[in-house]
């Protein structure tokens, strides 16, 4: 099964983590700049999963905690840059930005579609 005429075997992607895929994708798309649309899209697309891979990750990572006033929350904790603990709430907020990022993305894509191919 080939994707957009190109050399991307969708078979080869079945197992993959999304930023796998995202990563593949990146790599493809640096071999396609004689088809400035189909790299458009591809690149578009690499970069919406891997985006969207490590705003997942983040959520699905994170663990239960009691926040300063005592309340449970999911907490994001990992190694910033230098090795310095970086930290963050997963509530509502953070939900609703994801969620508009995500939303974000997809319009990138689809609009990359339109581009007829080259």
């Amino acid at each position: 099964i080939r994707l957009s005429v190109t050399e991307i075997d969708a078979i080869k992607l079945l197992g993959m983590s999304t930023g796998s895929i995202g990563r593949t994708l990146q790599e493809l798309a640096a071999t396609l700049t004689t088809r400035p649309n189909v790299h458009h899209f591809v690149k578009t697309s690499a970069n919406a999963l891997l985006d969207v891979a490590e705003r997942r990750n983040a959520v699905l990572h994170a663990r239960p905690a009691s926040t300063p006033s005592g309340h449970q929350q999911l907490l994001r904790l990992r190694k910033g840059a230098g090795d310095e603990p970086e930290r963050f709430w997963i509530d509502d907020a953070h939900l609703t930005k994801q969620i508009a990022n995500v939303n974000y993305w997809i319009e990138r894509v689809a609009a990359a579609r339109l581009h007829p191919l080259d």
